[in-house]
This record gives structure tokens, sequence and C-alpha cells, in this order.
């Protein structure tokens, strides 16, 4: 989402900001919020019954991408309220629902792309091998001063039971 990786179809760097650890699209201060943003991760599924003799696993990891856009209408706010005066604003519920909609078709189109998928680096091994949309927790919600967009995916991983027997 940062910008930093892919392959053919990928994200303008510097779009999506990500949230401080101590803060949320939601909480976050609303002169900073435009695109910040954080990954929720949902439910853990396993996808074939546990077996201690199988070398991988495989796994459905849910989550969601919950992203904050700057919502402040004309007129919304009083003019002694500071910074914003009468004729304030960056929204309206249009302009609003285009650029969410907008960022979760691009973010679908680039996280969905084949050749993003591989072998993340970590310990044990850990290889993304699908990416789909979820129908679970999709909405877009309309607050004073801004915008919350929330929309599911789910990752198809296979992990590494173990990172080595002999050390075992």
């Amino acid at each position: 989402m940062l910008g930093t990786y892919g392959n053919n179809v990928t994200l303008e760097s510097g779009r999506f900001k990500t949230c401080s650890q101590d803060t949320t699209p939601a909480t976050v201060h609303v002169n900073d919020c435009e695109r910040k943003f954080r990954v929720v991760f949902t439910g853990l599924e396993e996808l074939e019954p546990w077996n201690s003799l199988n070398v991988h696993v495989f796994h459905k990891v849910k989550f969601n991408i919950v992203i904050a856009y700057q919502y402040t209408k004309a007129g919304m706010f009083d003019e002694e309220q500071g910074g914003f005066e009468e004729t304030s604003g960056n929204g309206d519920h249009d302009a609003v629902q285009e650029r969410a909609f907008t960022d979760a078709h691009d973010l679908m189109r680039t996280l969905t792309y084949h050749e993003n998928f591989g072998v993340l680096q970590v310990t044990p091994l850990v290889e993304v091998f699908s990416f789909h949309p979820s129908d679970e927790g999709n909405s877009l919600e309309l607050f004073s001063d801004r915008a919350i967009l929330t929309f599911g995916m789910e990752a198809f991983v296979k992990t590494l039971t173990s990172v080595s027997y002999a050390a075992a």
C-alpha cells in the first residue's frame, strides 16, 4: 500500500500513509487523516486439518483495510472553530465516495494481481499464493470531519510448520 512493492501493477508511492502506532484512521487528527490507513486482521482459518507431520500448512488470513478521508463541507463548522471558515471544505458526498471507490478499486487490482504474490521475507517461510476481496465488513461511513472506508480481503498463504527439525 505504500507503493514500494509490486510488478507491473503498483500503487504510486505516497498515496497512502500508515497511522502511527497510537492512532487509528478514526482517531488520527483531522488535519492529518487524509488516506491514513491501517490493516486490521480479523481471522485465520486453516484450509486443511492440522497434522504435525505436515511440512506446510495452508491458511486463509482475513483482514480489513481501513482508510480515512478528510471530509469537511463548506459551512459545516462555526467560523469560531479554529482554521475552518464558512467557505472551507474539501469534500462532499460524491467527492469522498469517488475517492474511496477509486482507492478500493486500485488496491484490489494491485493486491490481486498474480505477479505481486510471492514469498515474504520472514522466518518461518510465508508464501502468499492468492488474494481475494471479501464481502465481509465493506462500508464507507461518513462522520462530521472524515469518512472511513473499510473493505475486507482474504490472503491464502502457505507456511512452514517448522524452521528446522534439527534444531528441535
